[in-house]
């Protein structure tokens, strides 16, 4: 840490309890509806049943748990409400980002291509990882990164957890597939060539596309 870094205070035990919880869920050792008992946790982390409490809040917060009065805490289960609310929010953010390309600053065209070539590392090793879904949600971010608002990427950051969820169960299903990951990687070359060929229509047509034909096949595997 250098003298101009602010120290960073240490996580608290709802906070350290959530991490632990959350790389559980999006590694996808329980599946979705799994409970999640507050007395098994406790005893699990060793902390108050208030700790745990609020754990799963933080994680109702970021959408990878279900939180019932009187009926405890369950891993999400998604629906397709859940993924048209999700999509709809990326489809009104990413197309601005896109239809912005024209405008963007290079130091910001430069993030798609460098967030494209991290993700094309991730699909020819394991596509079905938490890793891969995060880089695909770091290239979206760098396509919502064009319109150089902070306060939109905050807005992407509220839903991006949930995304790299629903990311995880649709490339999980579809793990013995090498196939669908290099084509998922191509809708993504075709979104960032648009992008850095700063054609506007190009790039709002392919981002459209690529989560249209995403949220079809994840509203598929919800419904099945």
């Amino acid at each position: 840490m250098t003298d101009h870094e602010p120290e960073r205070a240490p996580a608290s035990a709802p906070e350290t309890i959530a991490a632990a919880l959350r790389t559980e869920i999006l590694a996808l050792r329980w599946p979705p509806g799994t409970p999640l008992r507050e007395i098994a946790l406790k005893e699990k982390y060793g902390v108050s049943r208030r700790s745990v409490r609020e754990a799963l809040r933080i994680l109702a917060v970021q959408g990878l748990a279900t939180v019932r009065f009187n009926a405890g805490a369950s891993v999400r289960e998604l629906t397709a409400a859940d993924i048209h609310e999700l999509y709809g929010i990326r489809r009104v953010l990413e197309s601005a980002g896109a239809e912005n390309c024209a405008d963007a600053s290079d130091e910001e065209i430069a993030k798609v291509d460098d967030a494209l070539r991290t993700l094309a590392q991730s699909a020819n090793t394991i596509p079905d990882s938490e890793d891969y879904a995060q880089h695909d949600m770091e290239f979206h971010a760098s396509v919502i990164g064009l319109l150089g608002n902070k306060r939109l990427l905050a807005v992407f950051d509220d839903v991006r957890v949930g995304m790299v969820y629903a990311i995880r169960l649709l490339h999980h299903d579809e793990a013995s597939s090498a196939l669908r990951a290099q084509q998922q990687l191509a809708e993504h070359a075709a979104i960032a060539e648009r992008i850095l060929a700063r054609d506007p229509v190009g790039a709002m047509a392919s981002v459209r596309r690529h989560i249209e034909v995403n949220e079809a096949r994840l509203i598929l595997l919800m419904e099945s």
